[in-house]
C-alpha cells in the first residue's frame, strides 16, 4: 500500500489522538478521592472528611501508606489506604462556624502500591465545604425536670369505714376505702 500525504496525516492524527487518550487515562490513575460535609457540634463547625483511593479492580494499585488532608492549604491530618480500612479513611475536623466555603484537599504523599511501585506521589483531588454560619445558637441544651413533692395524705374515719386520699409520685389522686369484714 502506498502512503499518500493525506493518509499519512490521517494516520499521524490517529496516533496522536490515541497517545492523548493513553496520557489522559494514565493521569487519572493512582490518585486519592475526597468528599467533605459540615454540621454543628459543641458550638463549632464539625467537618467530616472522607478520603478513599481511586477505584480499580487491582487492589494493590489502591494501596497508599500516606495521604495528607489539608483545609485551606494547611495540613490537618493524614491517613492511609490499606486493605484493613477498605482503602479509605475519615477525618473529623473542628473549625469556627464562619459560613464561608473552604477547600479540602487529599494529596498522595507516598507512592501507590505495597512497595511504592505505582508512583502517584503528589496526585491530589479537592472539594469544597461550606460551614454553618452560627453554631452557638444551635448548641445542645440540657433540661432538668423540676423536683416533685408528694401531696399530703388525708385520712377520714366514719364509724368502722376508713378512707385515705393521696397521690403517689407521678400519679393522680388515689382513694382507698377500708371496710372491716366480720368473720
Amino acid at each position: 500500500m502506498k502512503l499518500t500525504v493525506g493518509r499519512g496525516i490521517a494516520v499521524g492524527g490517529f496516533a496522536a489522538a490515541a497517545s492523548m487518550a493513553l496520557l489522559i487515562n494514565g493521569a487519572d490513575a493512582h490518585h486519592p478521592e475526597v468528599a467533605a460535609s459540615s454540621t454543628c457540634a459543641n458550638g463549632q463547625a464539625a467537618v467530616r472528611i472522607n478520603s478513599s483511593s481511586w477505584i480499580t479492580d487491582i487492589p494493590d494499585h489502591r494501596y497508599n501508606p500516606n495521604i495528607a488532608i489539608s483545609f485551606d492549604g494547611a495540613v490537618i491530618g493524614s491517613g492511609s489506604y490499606v486493605p484493613s480500612n477498605g482503602y479509605a479513611f475519615t477525618l473529623l475536623y473542628g473549625a469556627p462556624a464562619d459560613g464561608r466555603t473552604h477547600t479540602v484537599r487529599a494529596t498522595a504523599v507516598g507512592a501507590f502500591g505495597p512497595s511504592g511501585e505505582y508512583n502517584g506521589i503528589g496526585e491530589y483531588r479537592e472539594t469544597t465545604v461550606t460551614l454553618p454560619v452560627d453554631c452557638e445558637s444551635t448548641a445542645t441544651t440540657t433540661t432538668t425536670a423540676p423536683t416533685t413533692t408528694a401531696p399530703a395524705t388525708t385520712t377520714t374515719a366514719a364509724g368502722s369505714v376508713t378512707t385515705t386520699t393521696g397521690a403517689g409520685l407521678g400519679q393522680t389522686d388515689v382513694t382507698t376505702t377500708t371496710v372491716p369484714v366480720a368473720v
